[in-house]
């Protein structure tokens, strides 16, 4: 089997990942922290070692718990490109 293609870190999951560990420098464990947002704390320990990501609503869940905020961005309005006329030019 190849290795598997390591994606970027997506900024929800920097700013989340950011968090519990300011958690935990100020005393929380990572368990409590997981029944605390009510998600599964081996998804969380998952979620923070970069091993798996999260379900929006565990994420959702997670950023509630610790005071993060998630904002859904409007997409970039798309530009169009300029048709090309493909033809005889006269």
């Amino acid at each position: 089997m190849g290795k598997r293609r390591q994606r970027p870190e997506s900024e929800i999951e920097r700013v989340l990942r950011e968090a519990v560990r300011d958690a935990e420098a100020a005393g929380a464990s990572q368990r409590s922290i997981a029944i605390g947002a009510g998600i599964d704390p081996a998804q969380l320990f998952r979620f923070v070692e970069c091993h798996r990501t999260m379900t929006l609503p565990a994420a959702g869940a997670l950023a509630d718990y610790l005071g993060c905020r998630l904002v859904r961005r409007k997409p970039a309005k798309r530009v169009r490109k300029p048709a090309i006329a493909i033809g005889a030019g006269g």
